[in-house]
């Protein structure tokens, strides 16, 4: 998904000061320090279905990049704004409801231009079953 549409041509970057021509003339942009470096995807393979996951910027964790419910093995999420390159993610997953029950899985990732791709590797709570 573009940042924004000229003259349909998408723009899906925004470097720190650009030009840009148009039939209205040069067009200025220029990107605030608060704005994204870029947009990009992450793929989350191998999931439980009916895990939950949440992304968050290792940076600030406080920070959800995106959260919600597996509904499929694989899972792609789209236009994730990355304010570093590579940006340094973490992925939580937890299957807690129904049976079997799951551990809480974490890893980390690097959010590059081209996206990134995480296989997950969630274990069974074997206490929990016993339980």
């Amino acid at each position: 998904m573009p940042i924004f549409q000229l003259n349909n041509i998408a723009i899906n970057t925004i470097a720190s000061r650009s030009s840009y021509s148009s039939n209205l003339g040069m067009i200025s942009v220029q990107r605030q320090p608060n704005d994204p470096l870029f947009f990009s995807n992450i793929i989350l393979q191998n999931v439980i279905v009916g895990s939950r996951y949440r992304i968050a910027a290792v940076d600030n964790l406080s920070i959800t990049l995106a959260e919600g419910v597996a509904d499929a093995t694989t899972i792609s999420i789209n236009s994730i704004p990355a304010f570093s390159n590579p940006a340094l993610f973490e992925v939580r997953l937890r299957n807690a409801s129904g049976f079997p029950v799951y551990l809480t899985y974490r890893t980390y990732g690097y959010l590059a231009p081209n996206g990134a791709t995480v296989y997950c590797s969630q274990v069974e709570d074997k206490i929990a079953e016993l339980a």
